[in-house]
């Protein structure tokens, strides 16, 4: 079995994203919003959270480009992002209601007093 034809116009894709060609992330925006949207609604069961992970998921993807190794599949690292974009809010969430689970605790013993 040969190299898969989406992976390699994915591929062309990214290289022109990475030497300037705007419309080439269009394109890829194109090839990945639908499936990382549906992954992404996957793991945080809420359809409003998806779309600003899916939103903060292409923006890193924009960040970390240079970080793509040109000839690579484009498909593994474009959801390595989302994972990882998912992961860190999942993370902050967790130590945001941490800290306010503490500030809540330290209101009520100093209301003990």
């Amino acid at each position: 079995m040969g190299p898969d034809p989406t992976e390699i116009q994915l591929c062309a894709d990214m290289q022109a994203y990475l030497d300037g060609d705007i419309e080439a992330f269009d394109a890829l925006y194109a090839a990945f919003a639908g499936r990382l949207r549906g992954y992404l609604l996957s793991q945080c069961r809420d359809a409003t959270l998806a779309d600003d992970l899916l939103q903060e998921t292409f923006m890193q993807i924009h960040r970390s480009r240079r970080t793509y190794q040109p000839g690579r599949p484009v498909t593994p690292w474009v959801y390595a992002i989302a994972r990882h974009v998912y992961l860190m809010k999942r993370r902050s969430a967790w130590r945001r209601a941490r800290f306010e689970g503490t500030l809540a605790a330290d209101a009520r013993a100093g209301d003990e007093v």
